[in-house]
Formats: C-alpha cells, sequence, structure tokens
C-alpha cells in the first residue's frame, strides 16, 4: 500500500477536524429525471483569511450562476457539487486541503493563490488531477495538469510599468523619467513576483522609469515610514490585499500624496466596498487597474444578461456588488466551468467524467463570449492559460464607475 493510498484512507477521520464547507449540495441537474452523475469540483480558497471579503462575492456570484444554470440550462445527466476548503491564504495548509479533496472524489481543483498551485504541481502529476487557477504562477505556466484563467503576477507588473510609460505619462507630455513606487507583501509570494514584474517593465522600457519599493506585511495598517518614503513618486503600484489596501489607500490620500493610483488584480476590486468606505471616492478618481474580465460598463450582451442576473438573484446587494467586479468574475468563472463540464459531457458522456475528462475538456475549450477574447488556451502560445489578454480599466468617481481605457492586449511574458 503506497503512501497516498494510505493518507486517502485516513480521509474520513481528518473530516471530523478539518474547516470544510460545502457550497453547493448539487446545481446543474440534467432536466427530465434519471441517474445523474455528481462531478466535483474542490476548490482551495480563502474563507477566514485576509482576502475573505472577495471570496464571499466571488462564490456568491458562482452559485448564482449554477443556480440559474440549473434551471434553464441544465447539463444533461450531470449534477455539479463544489467542496471548499479554507486555506485562510496559509501556504501551509494547501497540501492538507489537497488530500481532503481527493477524498472527496473531486475531478477538477480550483486554486484561489497561484503559489499553491506550483506547490501541489508534483502531487497533481501523480495524481493526474488537472487545475485552473484565478490566475497563473510564473513557475507552472507550461506544467501538465496546470491551468489558469488569466496571466502571472510577473506578466501584470510589466503590462503596468507599460502602460504608466507610454499610454499615462508620454501623453502628459513629460520628458523625464518617470517615478514608479510599489507597495508589496513581503510576507506572501505575490508581492516579489509583481516586483519582479515591474523589473521586467522597467528593463524593457530603458530610461523610461525609476523603481521604488516598500515592503509591507499582510496584517500591516499603519503607513507613515511607507507613505513617507513613497511621497515623491509619479504613481504608486499598491499590490497588497484585504485590509492592508484599504488602510494604504487611506492613509496616503490623507498625507497629501496627489499623484496616480495604480491596483493590482489582488489589491482593489476585490475589497471595493470596504476601500471606498474608508477613503473619498475623490481620492480614488483614476486609479488604475489591470483586468481580465469585464466591466460593468462594457455594452455587451454577456454584461446586460449578468446585470439582470445580479438583480434576480440578489436585489438587496445588487448595488454595491455592482461597484466592484468580485460577483461578476464569480459568475463568469462559473459559466466557463460549465462550459468545461458540459464540453467533457459531450466527449465521454455524463456517467464517464473523470479528471482526465475535464482534462481533455480544459486543453478543448474554445469559449466565444461577445467582447473577450477567445477563452482557451490555443492562444497562448504553449502556455495553459486560457485568457492571455488583459486591458485596464479606471475609476471614475463621478460616476462611480470603473470604464475600460482601450483595448485587450496581449499580456502573457512566457511566450
Amino acid at each position: 500500500m503506497n503512501s497516498r493510498t494510505i493518507k486517502l484512507l485516513c480521509m474520513g477521520a481528518l473530516a471530523l477536524v478539518l474547516l470544510v464547507t460545502p457550497v453547493l449540495g448539487g446545481c446543474g441537474g440534467g432536466g427530465g429525471g434519471g441517474e445523474e452523475t455528481t462531478v466535483v469540483l474542490g476548490w482551495l480558497a480563502d474563507e477566514t483569511g485576509v482576502s475573505s471579503k472577495a471570496f464571499d462575492e466571488v462564490i456568491m456570484g458562482m452559485n448564482d450562476y449554477m443556480t440559474e444554470m440549473e434551471a434553464t440550462d441544465p447539463i444533461p445527466g450531470v449534477r455539479i457539487r463544489f467542496e471548499i476548503y479554507d486555506t485562510r491564504l496559509e501556504y501551509a495548509r494547501a497540501p492538507l486541503g489537497y488530500e481532503w479533496l481527493m477524498g472527496q472524489g473531486m475531478s477538477l481543483l480550483l486554486h484561489y493563490d497561484p503559489p499553491e498551485q506550483n506547490a501541489l504541481a508534483a502531487a497533481q502529476a501523480e495524481d493526474e488531477m488537472p487545475s485552473l487557477c484565478f490566475c497563473a504562477d510564473v513557475q507552472t505556466l507550461k506544467t501538465d495538469w496546470m491551468y489558469a484563467y488569466s496571466v502571472d503576477y510577473i506578466s501584470e507588473g510589466k503590462a503596468i510599468v507599460d502602460y504608466l510609460v507610454k499610454d499615462w505619462w508620454e501623453t502628459r507630455g513629460m520628458t523625464r523619467p518617470m517615478k514608479i513606487g510599489a507597495l508589496v507583501i513581503g510576507d506572501m509570494q505575490s508581492g516579489g513576483q509583481y516586483w519582479s514584474g515591474l523589473q521586467a517593465g522597467s528593463a524593457a522600457n530603458p530610461g523610461e522609469c525609476e523603481l521604488k519599493k516598500q515592503e509591507a506585511l499582510r496584517s500591516q495598517t499603519a503607513w507613515a515610514s511607507e507613505v513617507n518614503a513613497l511621497k515623491d513618486c509619479d504613481a504608486i503600484v499598491v499590490t497588497t490585499v484585504g485590509p492592508t489596501s484599504a488602510t494604504f489607500l487611506k492613509e496616503v490620500r490623507e498625507k497629501g500624496y496627489e499623484g496616480q493610483l495604480v491596483g493590482v488584480t489582488i489589491s482593489a476590486l476585490g475589497f471595493w466596498t470596504l476601500i471606498s468606505s474608508m477613503v473619498p471616492k475623490s481620492g480614488l478618481d483614476g486609479m488604475l487597474i489591470p483586468h481580465a474580465w469585464y466591466v460593468w460598463t462594457d455594452d455587451a450582451p454577456f454584461v446586460s444578461n449578468m446585470s439582470a442576473m445580479l438583480d434576480k438573484h440578489r436585489p438587496s446587494k445588487a448595488a454595491i456588488l455592482k461597484q466592484g467586479t468580485t460577483w461578476e468574475s464569480g459568475w463568469s468563472t462559473a459559466h466557463i466551468l460549465a462550459e468545461v463540464v458540459r464540453l467533457a459531457e459531450k466527449n465521454v458522456g455524463a456517467e464517464n467524467i473523470d479528471n482526465l475528462a475535464m482534462r481533455d475538456a480544459l486543453e478543448q475549450l474554445s469559449l466565444e463570449i461577445e467582447g473577450l477574447p477567445t477563452i482557451g488556451i490555443a492562444g497562448s502560445g504553449g502556455a495553459n492559460v486560457l485568457n492571455p489578454y488583459l486591458r485596464m480599466i479606471k475609476y471614475d468617481a463621478n460616476a462611480d464607475e470603473w470604464n475600460a481605457t482601450g483595448d485587450w492586449f496581449y499580456a502573457l511574458l512566457s511566450t
């Protein structure tokens, strides 16, 4: 009996002590009765850690999509069930959570944090377990069984510098190098990766910018020294998570900083209601963020439908949720997942959907949604990234909305 078999035999005992929350008992019914196959999607997520606010809103969108799909367009013979393990955004909890989810019979693993995907690469290869992360890890971009929706943090960091020096600084007629500051989390891998991306952007634009870094801890809430160090920068890139982002943005504006604020995919939109409750909206006006999803102001049928569905499923929370994009990204992610399961069912039949069928469906996926790049790995140059494109979005305080500043651009550095 090998060690993995022994581990799986212990899952019943582990289930008594692990913090796990099943989100949906079953979604996507086959319609018309008869036996159904349950496809389990496991998720290593942050339910109670520093990014739990974002998780709460993302899972609302995922739940709502699955509920609507079950009622209007079910997958023949298939029920989808999510099982969630709370990592608290602590890397050490991921392996134990993975073993528990394996014991639940999952066919696909969802990753919340890219470094966790990298840490489990060997185990997933041994188990032939495919995974999908919200964004990529730079070390697993071309690794079997590892998939992601959006680009890695290094690619994102470079895209930020490219945009700032070419589309923001130069358009203001400035000739001196731009000073770009960065607030990064020192005790999370994302901080170092974002900084590497900013450095890659600086190297790709020689003589165009100067970088300055300040490190923080994920639990930090006071910012006197960091604000003082970054106050002379033309732009500050904030790569922090959760309340850390809100308290920094509040303090940097209160201390008189008038330069450009730039967020990243993990720093602001998932916590926008918290940030906008602490920082006057005038202080957030013009904030920039690289983004791989729709925004509510996009004129597209998919967005109109999402808006109607949010009003339908969350009427008391719709106005608040439309201020950010977390519910929207949850809805969109669930749509992608449902289409992967639907493709697997088409390929092998409901009763034969397993981890291999899900991997094959991820490889074959080519999903067209009007206004978005084609969602599938075919256009990622050998990387397993479903959407290698980003675009910048900007906050308009007067309208209290986010708008795209331009078209989609290819952002993946690995190709």
